[in-house]
């Protein structure tokens, strides 16, 4: 574990008489650079975990989007089924054709014919 002592010496100098406009919270930095870096190095981080998040929820609400159009898409069609199913139906062609004044036709007879005697040639 580092102390923070370490931490101190490391990105401050502590002088004990400095002039009240080089005072920086009674510290001045020894490598202001450093904490810049630091600091910039945070916030590039920072704003690239705040955009991946932002994209990941993003996406998130797209799938269920895209899953709630696509059940909706599934009940449509079972709905369509079920209308195909009922209009082909031929209990319901047959009244169909009945309102519509077709009649049923009988059973068919067919003419039977003798043979010839003499077959052509």
């Amino acid at each position: 574990m580092i102390k923070i002592g370490v931490l101190q010496n490391l990105f401050f100098q502590s002088r004990p008489q400095l002039s009240a406009s080089r005072r920086n919270f009674g510290v001045e930095t020894h490598r202001p650079w450093l904490l810049y870096a630091i600091v910039a190095v945070n916030s590039a981080l920072l704003l690239s975990y705040l955009l991946g998040v932002n994209a990941r929820a993003s996406t998130g609400y797209e799938i269920k989007e895209m899953q709630k159009q696509a059940q909706k898409i599934m009940e449509d069609q079972k709905a369509l089924n079920l209308k195909l199913s009922e209009a082909t139906a031929i209990s319901v062609l047959t009244d169909d054709f009945s309102k519509s004044g077709f009649v049923q036709a009988g059973a068919p007879t067919f003419v039977t014919l003798k043979a010839p005697a003499t077959a052509m040639k």
